[in-house]
Order: structure tokens, then C-alpha cells, then sequence
């Protein structure tokens, strides 16, 4: 399954991407799982080095997360809030619902920017997000079907 994107303006002042992916063979709880060791970076160190690419563009310190929890509902959604001060607000949020062939996944990034300097921020990092953002959903689909194969 492709991932969707769309872009296009959520209300007047924010922007939405979604993308979804389905895990083939793996349960919702472990999708989420997968998700939340993902969060860290541990599990997808080769995105370390756009990560602090992403901090520098926002003006924050090289290697600072701004992304903290803000809510997870085991195993059906889980989100993350990045205040970029001066640009606006990121929220990143997954939901795992039930799929005939495991569990569908859909990731939405929503950026609600502070003035101007926000929405050229988005519109500077929005082809990086693709990238980014969708390697990450990948990689996180990749490791909960590794997880489901290897608990047999």
C-alpha cells in the first residue's frame, strides 16, 4: 500500500500531512509498540543526522528533541507535540486500528504556524517531511512485522 499524503491546509492556520501503511501479520499492540521504541531513535538511527538538520532550520540547539508525549492510548493512538518557538506548533500522532491482512497504521502531521516565519518554515521543510516522516513509518511498520515474525 502507498502512503497518502495530502498537504493541503487542515484549517486556516494549519497544515496536514497523513500517511498510512498497513503491518501485515501484527497486531495493534505491537504496531504501537514498535512506534513508541521508534520515537526515541534508537530503532531508526540513520534519521540522527536529519533530525538535527530539521533542529538547525528551527533554530534550536544541534541534537535538541522537541518532540514530547502527549498522549497514547494503548494500542490505538499515540502523539507527540513540538513547540518550535517563534515558527508555531507540530503535532505528530499515530492511530492503529484493526486491517484484514494485521493493523493499519496512519501517521498525520499537523503544523499550526505562528505568522509568516511559520508558514515559510512549513513550506521550507514540507518536501523534507516526505522523506523524513515517511522513512520513519516504514521503518516502524518494518520492525513491528519483524517483532510479530520473530514471536511466532
Amino acid at each position: 500500500m502507498r502512503p497518502e499524503s495530502d498537504g493541503s491546509a487542515l484549517e486556516e492556520r494549519a497544515y496536514l500531512e497523513r500517511r498510512a501503511r498497513v503491518a501485515r501479520g501484527v497486531e495493534p499492540a505491537t504496531a504501537h509498540a514498535a512506534l513508541v521504541s521508534c520515537a526515541g531513535g534508537a530503532e531508526l538511527p540513520w534519521l540522527a543526522p536529519l533530525w538535527h538538520l530539521r533542529s538547525r532550520a528551527a533554530g534550536m540547539s544541534r541534537g535538541v528533541s522537541v518532540w514530547r508525549p502527549a498522549g497514547s492510548d494503548p494500542p490505538r493512538t499515540l502523539a507527540y507535540r513540538a513547540p518550535l518557538p517563534g515558527l508555531g506548533e507540530a503535532e505528530l500522532s499515530y492511530s492503529f486500528e484493526p486491517h484484514s491482512e494485521g493493523t493499519r497504521v496512519t501517521q498525520r502531521c499537523v503544523f499550526r504556524p505562528d505568522g509568516l516565519r511559520g508558514r515559510l518554515y512549513w513550506h521550507a521543510v514540507r518536501p523534507a517531511h516526505g522523506l523524513v516522516f515517511g522513512a520513519m513509518l516504514r521503518g516502524a511498520v518494518r520492525l513491528a512485522e519483524a517483532r510479530a515474525r520473530a514471536a511466532g
